[in-house]
């Protein structure tokens, strides 16, 4: 957004208003995001518009005080060096920042008493609302508040009894993989999968089995981390590979698993994908950097984090309508490389 040169007053909402055609209280409406408000979208788009245009800026204190928010959402997430994170706090950031809030992330490192921060954070009015990423959701407390707690909206996970969700396509992400490496004409694949508990790893093994075929899926050799890590994923696949040594496919379902996943065949003597083909759920550019070039499904996660912040803005409004919101656009997609190849002879 252009900023005034100096010397000269900062844009006000009559100066938006002259710019947009439309009365000063309509824009006032808008920058409030009054759920009141009945426009049609030309003459919203066109405000928003004209507050680009002329760089305005909303007094965000005066607008605290007028409406007894803190203008503040938080972002609660597991663990930060996971990089399915930055994106989703990407997309977040820019739907907060359009709607004049500011996001604030919260790197929980799956600790605990995430219950006892989530009040704190709410009751205090130390922020309006929270997305929930926490790995931990399925604490029985956390997911009640999650469940009942309008200000609370759970991001990549489903809540036993939450009305609203935001997800993205996992099952379908993990099916394309399974699919992938059928193609290549394997037929033993294994799969490492992280905690049995969470309703995500049990979207993405059920959409492996059904990439995998009737046939192929009779007896998956499946593996459950306690902990998504790479040092976790290592030590398991390197036990899948000595019980089972004629796998010559596996799937990953996150990327820090595929990590620890190829670790664990090169160290086993194998050679990928000569011997053994590996590909993961979910795509970031450390992919290009592995040796060989971890092949991925890339899901939308900063499509996701961006509808997250605004259907937490709606539930805090009272216009949002309860449902499940897949975020499919774009589509989940394959991303070859180098750790895949045809089946051995």
């Amino acid at each position: 957004m252009p900023k005034p040169p100096k010397g000269r007053k900062p844009p006000t909402l009559k100066d938006v208003a002259s710019k947009a055609g439309v009365d000063p209280s309509v824009v006032s409406r808008i920058v409030n995001h009054d759920p009141n408000l009945t426009i049609s979208n030309g003459t919203r788009e066109r405000v928003l518009s004209a507050i680009d245009s002329v760089g305005y800026r909303p007094n965000l204190v005066a607008r605290s005080l007028r409406t007894g928010r803190s203008l503040l959402v938080g972002f609660l997430v597991p663990d930060l060096s996971n990089p399915m994170y930055p994106p989703l706090i990407e997309g977040a950031q820019a739907a907060a920042a359009k709607a004049g809030y500011f996001l604030v992330v919260v790197n929980t490192n799956e600790r605990q008493d995430n219950e006892t921060l989530v009040r704190d954070l709410l009751d205090q009015q130390r922020v309006d609302g929270l997305l929930l990423a926490s790995a931990l959701i399925e604490d029985v407390g956390l997911g009640k508040l999650a469940a009942t707690d309008p200000r609370i909206l759970a991001v990549n996970r489903l809540v036993p009894g939450a009305a609203s969700a935001v997800l993205v396509d996992d099952g379908e992400g993990s099916r394309i993989a399974a699919e992938h490496l059928r193609s290549l004409g394997h037929e033993r694949i294994g799969a490492v999968l992280g905690p049995s508990d969470i309703d995500t790893t049990d979207r993405r093994k059920r959409g492996f089995l059904a990439g995998l075929g009737s046939e192929a899926s009779k007896h998956p050799q499946l593996v459950y981390l306690p902990r998504v890590s790479p040092n976790e994923a290592f030590t398991a696949a390197g036990d899948l590979l000595r019980t089972h040594a004629d796998i010559t496919a596996i799937f990953s379902s996150t990327l820090l698993i595929g990590i620890g996943v190829q670790k664990a065949v090169l160290a086993s003597g194998r050679r990928i994908p000569e011997d053994v083909s590996v590909i993961a759920l979910n795509d970031h550019e450390i992919a290009d950097f592995l040796v060989p070039p971890l092949a991925t499904v890339a899901l939308p996660y900063r499509e996701m984090g961006y509808q997250a912040l605004e259907r937490l803005l709606r539930r805090l409004d009272g216009t949002d309508q309860p449902g499940e919101i897949i975020v499919n656009y774009p589509q989940p997609h394959l991303k070859p490389r180098g750790s895949t190849g045809p089946a051995p002879r």
